[in-house]
């Protein structure tokens, strides 16, 4: 760190707070606040597995919701299905399967990392990043 000036940077920080390069910790989500914060909402995700890119997601409070995603190569689709909190997990049932295997069915916990939220994927690693804002769903 350069100091600047006769009574330079480094004081004023020890003396205003304590600098902390850590990222926070993160803490699984209960299946009451994954139902409460997935309930139609609009989902801008950015992936950090797989192939990488980003997703819009709504999270209709019935049960529904849609998926459009770019990936980082520029290739992209969607799909539709059904979702649902079994235990402390987010489930997902997909109407055609999903693009990386072709499963159907998915069930992964959710995470609160400070403000900024998280889901893992089925090998327990990081998969997405995810903000959340509400988006009121249409009516079928």
């Amino acid at each position: 760190m350069r100091i600047l000036g006769p009574i330079g940077l480094l004081p004023f920080l020890i003396a205003c707070s304590t600098i902390s390069v850590e990222a926070p910790s993160c803490a699984a989500l209960t299946g009451a606040e994954i139902e409460a914060r997935f309930a139609d909402v609009l989902d801008r995700a950015q992936v950090q597995d797989g192939a990488r890119g980003s997703a819009v997601n709504l999270w209709c409070r019935d049960g529904r919701f849609t998926s459009r995603w770019v990936l980082a190569d520029g290739t992209g689709g969607s799909l539709g299905g059904r979702w649902w909190v079994e235990g402390d997990l987010r489930c997902v049932e997909v109407d055609d399967g999903l693009p990386d295997d072709g499963a159907r069915r998915r069930c992964v916990p959710i995470l609160a990392c400070g403000e900024r939220i998280t889901s893992l994927n089925e090998s327990g690693e990081h998969h997405g990043w995810h903000v959340l804002e509400p988006a009121p769903c249409p009516l079928d």
